[in-house]
């Protein structure tokens, strides 16, 4: 079982728009030697799933990252179990341009952030504002990673809604 797929302890989370969500906690990930704490957390959410000739609900979890100081933890859980990760430190980077100038499929301008100590991590478009470094990848290696185990589109910039969907034909 991959550990984003095991049993984790709940916490609520602050959301952006101030409201709270209840939460697993999958691991807390520190920035650097001295940089801020974050925390790795699933979330299940509804999502549409084709049946028959109509569609239904089922439940889907997301993973997301969020401040340390957004989290609080409930009263009588047992967190012992949580890691406690140092990640390298973010390095700060050019903002890439709005959308890929060029020929689209041999720019590299997708981006594969890993999460530490966790197979998989989050496909990024160039242009999205949650990433930091990692690798780049042209148009078809991002095809590829987004089907490996454990990886993830990343929630805000959905890189799977617009250039990265297969071809009609299947192709890669």
């Amino acid at each position: 079982m991959r550990e984003e797929d095991a049993p984790a302890p709940p916490v609520r989370v602050e959301l952006p728009d101030g409201s709270t969500a209840t939460a697993q906690i999958l691991a807390h990930i520190r920035l650097g030697p001295k940089g801020p704490w974050w925390c790795w957390l699933r979330l299940d959410v509804w999502s549409r799933a084709p049946v028959g000739d109509g569609t239904t609900a089922e439940p889907h979890s997301v993973l997301f990252e969020a401040p340390a100081a957004k989290i609080t933890p409930i009263q009588g859980v047992d967190y012992s179990s949580v890691p406690r990760r140092t990640a390298p430190a973010p390095q700060r980077r050019k903002p890439a341009p709005a959308r890929p100038p060029g020929d689209v499929e041999e720019l590299k301008w997708w981006r594969f952030i890993s999460r530490p100590g966790v197979h998989g991590g989050t496909l990024h478009r160039g242009d999205c504002r949650t990433s930091t470094g990692g690798a780049l990848l042209s148009l078809r290696e991002a095809r590829l990673i987004l089907d490996e185990p454990g990886v993830v589109p990343c929630p805000q910039c959905r890189p799977q809604d617009r250039v990265l969907q297969k071809p009609p034909d299947g192709t890669t």
